[in-house]
């Protein structure tokens, strides 16, 4: 997304290292949500036709750090997912996880996913996550270790 008002910008002036960012075309008018956007968060809304309809949606890029002081998912993720859910905005959040856990492929799981997991049953998001393709290859390791979530009237739930 371009940066097009001096807010948007500052915004990402007062960070040392920006870890996520979302690309979008021309012909989509996004709108940064810069209240739910750190340095480790970028969330946008958009609108799109859904279901015949004219809708409003949210999208998000998260990176969850590695080590982080709190465990995830973040404040600003979590404030991000409360206001979607009280305004009945639907969602989408690509997560930078680096958490391993079956429920989204991985053969194994970690510590840091329970707190992730747990936050997540007390929300209407999903996980969209199918199969077990390794999205994360490198030095001859290959995990799953990234997850998209999405509320459930963002996608056609069964």
């Amino acid at each position: 997304m371009r940066m097009r008002s001096k807010p948007e910008t500052e915004v990402a002036q007062n960070w040392q290292f920006i870890s996520t960012c979302i690309v979008s075309g021309v012909s989509v008018q996004a709108r940064l949500l810069g209240q739910f956007t750190s340095q480790d968060l970028t969330a946008i809304q958009t609108t799109i036709v859904m279901g015949g309809q004219t809708r409003e949606l949210v999208m998000g890029s998260a990176y969850l750090p590695y080590d982080p002081i709190v465990p995830p998912p973040s404040k600003e993720m979590v404030s991000l997912i409360q206001y979607c859910s009280t305004s009945k905005l639907p969602l989408i959040i690509g997560c930078d996880a680096d958490l391993h856990h079956p429920c989204w492929g991985s053969r194994d799981s970690n510590e840091r996913c329970n707190a992730l997991r747990e936050y997540l049953v007390t929300t209407d998001l999903i996980i969209l996550n199918k199969g077990t393709k390794p999205r994360f290859v490198a030095a001859g390791r290959q995990t799953v270790i990234d997850i998209t979530l999405a509320s459930c009237d963002s996608i056609i739930c069964d």
